[in-house]
């Protein structure tokens, strides 16, 4: 959906937002922060934001599931927080880089999406949608 530039734009915005996001909440951390979690958690939410309706198939129990991505998404977004909060004391991995990346993902993607691209939309082929 984005051009290579501004797809460029979209992947640092969310690397350096992560990165970001990390420092200001443990800016005494001695942690060495590369920022790719914060990239790939703004691809995630843009990849929802474009078809939020679209299924994520993953194994779980010994069985095969599919869940609607907007869950996967948030269920993620809550495990980052519950990380944050029980273990980032104990400075093992930069909990924060992750929410940082996904809300300057939103942000960036929104700001940076071509005109007439539908975001937020779920589309059924039955109902004439792709």
């Amino acid at each position: 959906v984005l051009s290579p530039f501004r797809f460029v734009l979209f992947w640092r915005a969310c690397g350096v937002c992560g990165a970001l996001g990390y420092v200001l909440t443990d800016s005494q951390s001695m942690l060495p922060l590369i920022g790719a979690t914060g990239c790939v958690s703004g691809l995630i939410v843009a990849s929802v934001m474009l078809k939020p309706c679209g299924e994520m198939t993953f194994s779980l129990l010994g069985g095969t599931r599919r869940v609607p991505s907007y869950w996967v998404i948030g269920s993620w977004l809550l495990v980052q927080l519950f990380q944050y909060l029980w273990w980032h004391a104990e400075d093992e991995f930069s909990t924060l880089a992750q929410p940082g990346g996904a809300i300057s993902g939103l942000l960036a993607f929104w700001l940076l999406c071509p005109r007439g691209i539908r975001l937020f939309e779920c589309r059924h082929p039955e109902h004439g949608g792709t």
